[in-house]
């Protein structure tokens, strides 16, 4: 089913929906980085449509899905940013060194 939506995903007008059953499906099945991927990507169209707010709430799910995961916490960091939101900006931006100096850390002491 995954590969007949992925198929339908690039043919389509309606690439928001099919990107979302397929995150959905992932997640679901355990996939969380197939669903993080999905997520991404309609992220990406989100933006590129200028649909902010959107891509917000599905940023948002990607944090709560994966917290450890920097893609959401930089897309954030931008999107205040440009939004003039400097606070919330700049607590992603720790939050995304702090991700980063864990994974540091881990690959230090394995």
């Amino acid at each position: 089913m995954q590969a007949i939506l992925r198929q339908v995903k690039q043919s389509t007008t309606y690439q928001d929906e099919v990107s979302s059953a397929l995150a959905e499906i992932s997640a679901r099945q355990g996939d969380i980085e197939g669903a993080l991927q999905e997520y991404a990507d309609l992220v990406r169209h989100y933006r590129n449509k200028r649909q902010t707010e959107n891509a917000l709430s599905v940023l948002n799910e990607m944090v709560r899905m994966a917290p450890q995961d920097p893609r959401p916490h930089d897309d954030l960091a931008e999107i205040y940013l440009n939004r003039g939101l400097l606070d919330e900006a700049i607590a992603e931006l720790r939050l995304l060194a702090d991700i980063y100096h864990r994974r540091d850390q881990e690959d230090l002491e394995g």
